[in-house]
């Protein structure tokens, strides 16, 4: 048994061949078999996206240590609440600004920050892609 999925222009191919064989089966007028596999690719597509169900995305937090300059200094990531890089920038912003002052650098501030959470790994068979 095979295991490559046809692209949607081997199926419309498929579809001319068929339709050019049955042609005379039916009345001059009967809509274009492509045409109709597109109108129903369409519905379907639709109907996929409308059962997708967008839910809140999963975030991490993080801190960031930005200078009076503007310059990003250090950051910290990967806290599952905001609480905790809040604290642990306050903290290194501290630590780091003695060391700025004496070294005549920009004073820091810290920002909370976050980002979306990355999503599972999804293995992905590329073979016949495109051919």
């Amino acid at each position: 048994m095979s295991t490559h999925a046809p692209t949607t222009e081997e199926i419309r191919d498929y579809i001319r061949a068929a339709d050019r064989v049955t042609a005379h089966m039916f009345s001059a007028d009967a809509p274009d078999a492509v045409e109709a596999f597109d109108r129903w690719l369409a519905a379907r597509d639709a109907e996929v996206r409308a059962s997708v169900v967008v839910g809140e995305p999963e975030w991490e937090w993080g801190y960031r240590l930005v200078g009076d300059d503007g310059n990003v200094y250090k950051t910290g990531f990967a806290y599952d609440n905001p609480e905790e890089p809040a604290a642990r920038g306050k903290m290194r912003a501290a630590e780091e600004n003695e060391f700025h002052e004496e070294a005549g650098m920009p004073r820091l501030r810290p920002e909370l920050i976050r980002r979306q959470k990355a999503g599972p790994w999804v293995q992905v068979d590329l073979n016949g892609a495109g051919s």
